[in-house]
């Protein structure tokens, strides 16, 4: 028998460990791998209709003959992981089975997309009521019960909203998110397709949560 041993290759002398059950001892590490030269920066954006974060948030437009797109765009020097996106829709006597309290958004309603740079790839379409917000985050942190499910008081003056929040790194893109490739034309896109602008809810918008990677 050849006695064998792995080391690590750094200098360090670290060795392989073998359990009693004759296993490899390892320990699980993530991928994109967080250490040196790499680290990790919050990043949080509000979708907007320039991708940049001073750009206009304000989704209440009409996109019912020509779309509007609002955007997070790739970083040019690092990679971007989207892990959240999260939106608000404020409305006196809002209600889920209708868009704020306008009734539901007529057809195709509002989309969330990941355009990969070759293909977009549709998270949710046909949003069309409150409710189909909800739907879309797999009606992630439940709240409240009957007609007051999901819903907040107050947000806009005494108006009533909901703030569906969308796990992508839970619920579509474990462990991380999406990741828009650094320099790359990757984005995360939600286009109003309907008439959102008159008559309008007290406010609607969207903004992402995640990390970014790059070099220290």
């Amino acid at each position: 028998m050849i006695t064998t041993e792995v080391r690590d290759g750094t200098g360090s002398d670290f060795r392989q460990k073998v359990t009693n059950e004759n296993a490899a001892l390892v320990s699980v590490v993530p991928h994109p791998d967080h250490g040196t030269p790499e680290h990790r920066t919050i990043f949080r954006q509000f979708m907007t209709s320039t991708g940049l974060a001073g750009g206009s948030r304000d989704m209440r437009v009409d996109g019912s003959t020509t779309p509007v797109e609002f955007w997070v765009p790739a970083n040019g020097t690092k990679d971007r992981y989207i892990s959240m996106a999260t939106f608000l829709i404020v409305d006196a006597g809002a209600k889920l089975n209708v868009f704020g309290n306008i009734g539901a958004l007529a057809s195709p309603g509002c989309k969330l997309e990941y355009d990969t740079g070759t293909e977009r790839i549709t998270i949710a379409d046909e949003l069309l009521t409150n409710f189909d917000f909800f739907r879309m985050t797999n009606f992630n942190r439940p709240f409240g019960t009957g007609a007051a499910a999901y819903q907040l008081t107050n947000i806009v003056s005494t108006a009533e909203g909901y703030a569906p929040v969308l796990s992508l790194k839970d619920d579509y893109m474990p462990p991380f998110g999406i990741k828009l490739a650094a320099g790359s034309t990757q984005k995360l896109i939600f286009t109003v397709g309907a008439d959102i602008s008159t008559p309008s809810v007290d406010q609607f918008d969207g903004y992402c949560v995640g990390f970014e990677l790059g070099e220290k």
